[in-house]
């Protein structure tokens, strides 16, 4: 039976012990989670959509959410979370949910730079942000965080020394075409698929793969490298995560990974009830029935929900 998602999440260590907070961090992630299910866009809508009277008592009845935390609360519990090890329970979430074959899984890797961190004192470096995702049922795998983009190709390949990828076939673009990122996914018991094309952009794609592929299936797996660029983009256009300005590099991080948890079940929920409409609708059907949220949370955990 899989576990709820809280049980994973509750793993996640803290940079100190907390004291003194009477919401716990287990309560502020769920509350951080839903609130992004319902597609909202920063911590302020989500705290205000949290506290309100029509939403106080739907909480705690069905999540069991005692307390609402007030703003600067949740931000200072959210800013004591390890992103490392929130990204560590990421990666056992996401297993749980693949199927015994993955044959023909891909996992696509590529990173994201937020922008909103470019020009911001408090920051050294912009924050950038690599994703890797299973992308044929639109489940982000792991997350990992590097000191600017030029530091992408080493963390890659980090990334993927620390992901169970044994029979995935693992794409990634033409900066990620090294020799060092191969070995790395043949370690791991996985096949590569890595995008050979030159600066120049032609009609043209090279591509350099150790599985023998049918032209459908490397059409199939080709297309499937745009799964995480369009993850990359929601968080842009619907998440606004380009224009949310916030001085603390760790809430930065983990709202990341928990936009790209409640992107996950939104995704898995659309495919599986055959939805027509767009994520946007969906979300925002959940924020005018809230009652739909739990549809969507059953299709992951039908004996427990999200308590």
């Amino acid at each position: 039976m899989r576990k709820n998602i809280v049980e994973y999440f509750e793993e996640a260590e803290t940079r100190q012990e907390y004291k003194g907070y009477f919401c716990s961090i287990p309560e502020a992630i769920r509350i951080v989670v839903l609130g992004n299910i319902y597609g909202l866009r920063n911590i302020s809508q989500i705290h205000q959509w949290a506290e309100s009277e029509s939403v106080i008592g739907f909480l705690k009845e069905k999540f069991g959410i005692e307390h609402i935390p007030c703003y600067y609360w949740l931000l200072s519990l959210l800013k004591l979370i390890k992103p490392e090890s929130l990204n560590k329970c990421l990666m056992k979430w996401a297993e749980a949910m693949l199927p015994e074959e993955r044959k023909g899984l891909t996992v696509s890797l590529d990173g994201k730079t937020v922008r909103s961190t470019c020009k911001m004192e408090s920051y050294d470096s912009p924050l950038h942000i690599i994703s890797a995702q299973i992308s044929e049922l639109g489940i982000t795998f792991a997350s990992k965080s590097v000191e600017g983009k030029s530091n992408e190709i080493p963390a890659v390949q980090q990334l993927i020394d620390e992901l169970d990828i044994r029979d995935c076939l693992v794409t990634a673009d033409a900066l990620n075409c090294q020799r060092e990122t191969a070995e790395a996914i043949i370690r791991g018991k996985g096949d590569y698929l890595l995008d050979a094309k030159g600066v120049k952009i032609g009609e043209w794609h090279y591509y350099i793969s150790s599985r023998t592929l049918t032209s459908l299936e490397l059409l199939h797996h080709a297309r499937m490298e745009w799964a995480v660029d369009s993850m990359h983009w929601i968080l842009d256009v619907h998440y606004s995560e380009d224009f949310f300005r916030i001085v603390n590099r760790t809430i930065q991080q983990n709202l990341n990974a928990f936009r790209k948890v409640a992107l996950s079940m939104i995704k898995q929920f659309k495919a599986d009830s055959n939805s027509k409409r767009p994520l946007s609708q969906i979300m925002f059907n959940c924020l005018l029935n809230p009652s739909d949220i739990c549809t969507i949370l059953e299709n992951w955990f039908p004996c427990t929900l999200f308590a």
